[in-house]
């Protein structure tokens, strides 16, 4: 059975969502089976979802859809790619094509413009235009024309997220094809259109939005291009004419509703959700130097967790491969080889007699090497001590021209001091003078393995009073 993915939002689910799902079914045949990968109650850029998401999920099966799944929250609320990304890593291993809505819908088109961004080539290029102040999407389109790749894909909102797709299909490996549907009408269009809406005009119009229509508070909308709050290099990949909106949730009469604002001017105020809980999604963020919006809590647990997975694995495969041991036998002499050949079973081997001969030779051989390089080390070891002692019988001192003038002055004055000593023995042994004993240097404490024991206030009988 061939099985179908989309990822979805259907904020709010409409009649170009049902025409995508039926034509999957003309294209693919009416056994294929389609499976929805969905926002869950926050869509992409944290925006909460204008129904509740059992609500859309309802409404997908109703419309033609198999299955409806969720996709995790860390993929709704990230970029492009890290959405399409996210996408393809949980589609990719049990569907065969994924369908997608495009302006341009030809497959090897939106291939190639996916192969250049990962060309080893892309980042260099890319980095040139960012240091020169252009935005991520322009220096994007830029860097790709210096390639001479064809950028026109990159233009509008469904054939960009049709590239990631196709970017992270190539980049993971995946077998799952791409499946391209023609998108008509325009994606942020906010005139109603029965024949092909869009999303944004039916969210507005649910929503009472007048913000198209107020003069004033489409000026105030300005895109999110403050570098002053940014920090590091990829800070300047977030300069773009997005805006960021901050919405307010509260109960009124048990219903959840919304204000809705941007940094100078309030969109929304007491839109209802029409849920009576609040769509709630658990994101902590740590600060990072460098870094405006921080990283995830969990970040640093993420490498010593993939160790941990593949631990695992190494004693499964470990417990596979040797937990049922395999019996090592002659075959010449078992009547019926034929029926040990079962997985598991046996291994087959000549005489043990011959592989005992010929494991000796390779054996004898390696120690033959082994006991020549020994040999040849010693020789080398003994040729140095012959020269080191030739050395040491031509210079006793150890003097050489190397040696400083302070040892120089210290072997010198050894020399005469052991002349002057040499003479005094001789005088006093021709005219009979006795040699005085030399002082002994006692220990302070009377102890001569113990020297500095006791002090010079020790008093050995300060506690016997």
């Amino acid at each position: 059975m061939k099985i179908v993915g989309i990822l979805c939002e259907y904020n709010p689910f409409h009649l170009g969502h049902a025409k995508q799902l039926s034509l999957i079914r003309e294209l693919s045949g009416p056994e294929t089976a389609v499976v929805c990968l969905m926002s869950g109650n926050f869509v992409q850029r944290g925006h909460p979802a204008v129904f509740d998401k059992a609500l859309r999920a309802r409404a997908a099966l109703e419309a033609g859809a198999d299955l409806v799944l969720e996709l995790p929250v860390q993929y709704c609320l990230s970029s492009a790619e890290g959405f399409a990304a996210g996408a393809v890593s949980i589609l990719g291993k049990f569907c065969h094509e994924m369908s997608f809505g495009a302006e341009h819908p030809d497959v090897e088109s939106l291939a190639a413009t996916a192969a250049a961004l990962l060309s080893p080539a892309f980042p260099e290029y890319l980095r040139r235009h960012l240091d020169a102040g252009l935005s991520f999407p322009a220096a994007r389109a830029k860097a790709l024309a210096d390639m001479g790749a064809d950028n026109s894909l990159l233009m509008s909102p469904n054939d960009i997220l049709a590239v990631e797709y196709c970017k992270a299909i190539l980049s993971q490996g995946v077998s799952m094809k791409p499946m391209p549907i023609h998108r008509a009408g325009s994606y942020h269009d906010t005139a109603p259109d029965s024949e092909n809406p869009s999303a944004t005009a039916l969210r507005q119009k649910r929503n009472g939005s007048r913000v198209a229509a107020e003069q004033e508070k489409q000026q105030l909308l300005v895109g999110d291009n403050d570098t002053f709050e940014l920090g590091g290099d990829d800070a300047r990949r977030e300069v773009d004419p997005m805006v960021t909106l901050v919405y307010k949730l509260y109960k009124e009469a048990g219903i959840v509703k919304f204000d809705l604002a941007g940094r100078w001017v309030s969109i929304l105020s007491g839109a209802s959700t029409g849920l009576n809980l609040y769509p709630i999604a658990h994101m902590l963020w740590e600060e990072k130097e460098g870094s405006a919006r921080g990283e995830g809590e969990v970040r640093h647990l993420i490498p010593n967790q993939i160790e941990v997975n593949r631990t695992e694995m190494r004693r499964v495969l470990t417990v596979k491969q040797q937990a049922y041991p395999l019996k090592v036998v002659d075959v010449s002499k078992v009547s019926n080889p034929e029926a040990m050949n079962t997985v598991g079973g046996v291994i087959r081997t000549i005489q043990d007699v011959i592989l005992t001969k010929h494991y000796r030779k390779i054996y004898d051989a390696e120690d033959a090497i082994k006991l020549q390089r020994k040999m040849e080390l010693d020789a080398i070891e003994a040729e140095k001590e012959r020269i080191r002692a030739e050395r040491r019988a031509a210079n006793p001192e150890g003097q050489t021209q190397n040696t400083s003038k302070k040892k120089l002055q210290k072997a010198e004055a050894a020399r005469l001091a052991a002349e002057k000593a040499a003479a005094v023995r001789e005088y006093n042994a021709k005219h009979g003078v006795v040699e005085e004993e030399a002082p002994k240097n006692e220990a302070l404490s009377g102890i001569p393995e113990r020297p500095y024991c006791k002090g010079r206030a020790y008093d050995p009988n300060r506690y016997n009073r």
